[in-house]
């Protein structure tokens, strides 16, 4: 998200992005965000749902982790759960349905329990795309993916420069996740600002 909005406002330097990260769903189709990058659908007939992929998920450890538990299996592995309602997603139920460990410590968060893996605390439910130095266990496990949207008002992209801004950003989430230009919580875009609106014409 931020090489988004650094890409946006290097190209537009009469413009800024206010980035705010939230578990709440903002009301968007009121005006509270101009855009907003989500991990759910809620169906508001009054927005524009734009699917940009799927976050592939896995069980993750630290290289350490596994230095002290070389012989880990999925019933003996120590993990870092997340409490409610965050503990309700798709992925840690399908965990908690394949009797993945014991959850001995649990974390309000997604950044504490990435950051717990990686001082080789236990294993988590990660998505891939932020695990890149951490080693994948059990993928014989069948964890589901997370689809990740796009979400705006139609009002909102008849203003130049925040149709410019969410082309920018389509095209970095979709690289970041792999994919071509063209395919319970969220990231929202608050309030982009511009000056000198011919800049982006």
């Amino acid at each position: 998200m931020l090489e988004a909005a650094s890409r946006f406002t290097t190209l537009h330097p009469g413009c800024s992005v206010e980035l705010q990260v939230t578990a709440d769903f903002h009301k968007i189709s009121r005006g509270v965000a101009d855009i907003a990058l989500r991990t759910a659908h809620l169906g508001e007939p009054s927005l524009i749902y734009r699917s940009v992929g799927t976050l592939a998920y896995g069980v993750f450890a630290d290289a350490s982790y596994l230095q002290r538990f070389p012989a880990v299996t999925p019933a003996t592995a120590n993990i870092i759960a997340l409490l409610p309602p965050l503990d309700m997603l798709p992925q840690m139920r399908a965990a908690k349905a394949a009797n993945l460990g014991c959850a001995q410590i649990s974390v309000s968060t997604f950044a504490a329990q990435l950051e717990a893996v990686r001082r080789g605390v236990g294993t988590a439910v990660l998505p891939r795309i932020l695990a890149t130095d951490l080693i994948e266990l059990f993928p014989e496990l069948q964890i589901p993916g997370m689809d990740v949207y796009l979400v705006t008002r139609p009002q909102a992209l008849k203003q130049v420069h925040i149709k410019t801004f969410y082309s920018v950003l389509e095209q970095v989430v979709r690289q970041t996740m792999g994919l071509s230009p063209g395919s319970g919580c969220q990231t929202v875009f608050t309030h982009l600002r511009q000056q000198g609106i011919q800049r982006l014409g």
